[in-house]
């Protein structure tokens, strides 16, 4: 098999006829079998094409292979090919089961039949092929919608690649290769090509858990008085409430489920989390009911049936003094990538999923309530969020004669979220002159 690459790679946003949603309905039980001898020739390419919801812009490349024969999806390298005999003009939807190890197809869908795959496609006379959204038929009745790696169209002798980077659900308007003599072949063959990749999906949130401490400190103008017997004073208190540094810690927390929606049995060796692409994140994973542990040498693989799910979560904090580079995300998007690898004989491959997340800030103990020990004097500040210096005066009143008294008095700052307190006392001596 020879294979060259024609000049021919472009951007562009992958498409398909607005009739073939119509046809879907119908692939999927919720309208009426589709019409198979309708030709595209009736819709203009205006009408015809529309945005596939999901399909990114993609690369394509197309390679022109020489021997036809050997233009299958399994020798060209992926991991399973679907193949149709074009049978000329018209809009058809093809219905794929497996049968003796091979999947065949037929074009009317009957309720008997366990189907693998659909796909619609139209034929303009074998002169263009245009087909979109395919659909994988899951054993719980349920049916989703597929990626396509790369088509092929044979024209009997040679044949052309077309290869999307990444995979789509659509395309519009192939064309057949052309012969030695220069002249366009009919279509006779088109194949549809897959990778076999689980489905991965993940949620992540971010956020800087920020911790404030406060320091309070009383003093009185005074620390000693000599008063008279019954003499009242006015002692002065000044109170300063100084907040200290904050504590940051970063919380990341999350899900990421694996599901394998294919026939094939999944051969998973690992499950992986990472921040930044280089700091893991420790997962719990589960299978049904039973843990299931990816540390190194802990198990051989999991084996993933179809339908089945891995539903793996982490909540993991990390401090400032051990990973800065993660602080400097503060109020910014922070990575997390999620990967799930698969034993190299297993025919349905690992996946990979990227999210970002802005890194929300929660401020704690950032405001406190100040108070003083003495009834009377009660709540200074309600809620006081910046350093302050709060000064009032106290009346002392003098015991009896020839008496001595420490009289003490607090502040305290109280942390709301918390209920922590943090106290000062100021001790005032005080001595009564002696009785006459």
């Amino acid at each position: 098999m020879k294979t060259r690459t024609c000049a021919l790679s472009t951007n562009r946003d992958k498409a398909v006829g607005r009739l073939f949603f119509v046809l879907f309905l119908g692939a999927i039980g919720l309208g009426c079998m589709p019409e198979s001898h309708k030709s595209s020739r009736d819709k203009s390419p205006e009408k015809m094409l529309a945005h596939i919801p999901g399909s990114a812009t993609s690369t394509v490349s197309v390679s022109f292979i020489e021997d036809g024969d050997e233009a299958t999806c399994e020798s060209l390298g992926y991991d399973i090919g679907f193949t149709v005999d074009s049978n000329g003009q018209g809009t058809h939807i093809y219905y794929f089961y497996e049968e003796g190890g091979e999947y065949r197809h037929e074009v009317e869908f009957d309720d008997n039949r366990d189907y693998a795959f659909s796909v619609t496609a139209s034929s303009d006379s074998g002169v263009s092929l245009s087909w979109g959204i395919p659909f994988l038929y899951t054993s719980t009745g349920v049916v989703i919608p597929v990626d396509v790696a790369a088509v092929i169209i044979n024209g009997g002798s040679e044949a052309l690649l077309y290869k999307y980077d990444p995979d789509v659900q659509g395309d519009a308007y192939l064309l057949p290769p052309f012969n030695p003599r220069g002249q366009r072949l009919e279509i006779r063959q088109f194949s549809f090509c897959l990778n076999l990749k689980l489905e991965i999906s993940t949620t992540f949130t971010a956020t800087i858990e920020r911790t404030s401490d406060w320091d309070v400190v009383k003093s009185a103008a005074t620390s000693h008085l000599t008063l008279s017997e019954g003499e009242a004073y006015s002692i002065e208190y000044t109170v300063d409430a100084i907040p200290k540094p904050a504590t940051d810690v970063l919380v990341v927390s999350g899900t990421v489920n694996v599901k394998n929606p294919w026939s094939y049995a999944a051969l998973i060796t690992s499950i992986q989390d990472e921040l930044l692409d280089m700091r893991e994140v420790s997962l719990l994973c589960k299978l049904g009911d039973d843990p299931v542990d990816f540390k190194k040498d802990a198990m051989d693989a999991v084996i993933l049936d179809m339908d089945e799910e891995i539903e793996c979560g982490f909540y993991q904090t990390f401090h400032p003094e051990d990973e800065r580079e993660l602080f400097e995300f503060e109020l910014q998007n922070i990575v997390n990538i999620a990967t799930v690898t698969t034993d190299v004989t297993s025919i349905v491959e690992g996946a990979s999923t990227r999210i970002t997340s802005p890194v929300h800030v929660v401020e704690r103990s950032h405001c406190v309530l100040v108070e003083d020990s003495l009834p009377e004097v009660g709540v200074l500040r309600d809620k006081l969020c910046e350093p302050d210096r709060i000064t009032y005066s106290v009346v002392y009143t003098a015991g009896e004669c020839g008496s001595t008294d420490a009289f003490e008095n607090s502040a305290t700052l109280i942390f709301g979220d918390s209920g922590r307190i943090v106290s000062d006392t100021s001790v005032v001596n005080v001595t009564v002159h002696p009785c006459l």
